[in-house]
């Protein structure tokens, strides 16, 4: 008895023949004679997959959490003939799995040559997803799929080394600001200006009340105020008095 099924633009079936002969059938209408068994269809339209990979490391040793997208087809004009009796398992999960783990192979292979500065350039990045597409179709042709392209959607360091880096990045900020505000004062005090550190310590943690909003600042570290000597009779000066040094 024949049967037949028929099969839509997208999809191919994989038929066995006596004696382990295989072919790959379809599209349109695919009829099987006596002793013929469909063993499975396939669907040859793109698909696509998101997988996620954690510590992939840079040229630097920096670890970054990195979500790859990737495109492909399966290629049945690809199919070498020992691939075929394989294809149903494949079919059935394989494929997926295969494609997880080369992918990440070659991404963990890639990226351990790439400064991780790099990598936020929008250049830089179209260059990595060309070469892990092409590497990666090189790769998995073997096995019957085609790789169309592949996209990667986020690259972002793990929560505390961000915080670490910006903490380090306002850090530097900070210590360049204070180096500035030091070569003023060097500008304006010249070779006075060792005589003008204890007034401008003072100045500076008025800024830091004034910034703040909290006078008790002043007083959490005696070592930061100008030493004012306490006069021998009348009212000793306010510890919020600014004095000017005598030029």
């Amino acid at each position: 008895m024949i049967r037949w099924t028929l099969l839509n633009p997208n999809e191919r079936l994989l038929v066995e023949s006596p004696i382990n002969h295989y072919k790959v059938a379809g599209p349109g209408q695919v009829f099987l004679v006596p002793l013929q068994k469909a063993l499975t269809k396939l669907y040859v339209g793109p698909m696509g997959h998101s997988f996620q990979y954690s510590e992939v490391r840079t040229a630097e040793d920096i670890s970054l959490n990195v979500t790859a997208q990737i495109i492909y087809r399966v290629a049945p004009e690809l199919f070498p003939a020992s691939l075929l009796p394989r294809v149903p398992g494949l079919n059935e999960g394989g494929w997926q799995k295969i494609l997880h783990w080369q992918t990440e192979y070659v991404l963990r292979m890639l990226i351990a040559q790439c400064p991780w500065r790099e990598l936020s350039r929008e250049q830089a990045q179209k260059r990595l997803e060309r070469q892990l597409a092409q590497t990666l179709a090189d790769r998995l042709k073997i096995v019957g799929l085609d790789v169309i392209a592949l996209c990667l959607v986020k690259m972002e360091l793990p929560t505390n080394l961000q915080k670490s880096l910006i903490q380090a990045e306002q850090d530097n900020v900070e210590a360049q600001g204070r180096a500035t505000v030091l070569k003023n004062y060097l500008e304006i005090f010249g070779d006075k200006l060792s005589q003008a550190m204890p007034y401008i310590i003072q100045w500076e943690m008025m800024n830091t009340v004034h910034k703040n909003g909290d006078p008790k600042i002043l007083v959490t570290n005696e070592s930061l105020s100008p030493k004012i000597p306490v006069p021998t009779h009348g009212t000793a000066p306010s510890a919020f008095q600014l004095q000017w040094p005598v030029q």
